[in-house]
């Protein structure tokens, strides 16, 4: 009986953690990304994405991974270098430092 509660205890926290997670993400794109976007919209294509990668096991996501690194990295280093001439060198020294 112990082992019954137990399961439906852990299934059903992890259902509402994934739910909680979904919700949030799919939020922060809408404030961030696309704010006229409906959030369902992101939700559904954020769990097509986790359903195709757990139906297809591990591979996919390290292909995916794989594909997706230049990108990512290129878009990171384009964001550094578009901010260069706005960032200043003092804001990194310490707090006391100008007394």
């Amino acid at each position: 009986m112990g082992k019954g509660v137990a399961l439906i205890f852990v299934l059903t926290l992890n259902f509402l953690l994934n739910a909680v997670v979904l919700r949030e993400f799919s939020e922060f794109l809408v404030a961030a990304v696309m704010p006229e976007t409906p959030s369902l919209v992101f939700a559904l294509s954020i769990m097509a994405v986790a359903v195709y990668a757990a139906r297809n096991g591990l591979e996919v996501i390290a292909r995916c991974a794989d594909y997706l690194l230049p990108f990512m990295v290129a878009f990171a280093l384009t964001i550094v270098l578009l901010a260069l001439p706005e960032m200043r060198l003092e804001h990194l020294f310490p707090l006391g430092e100008r007394g």
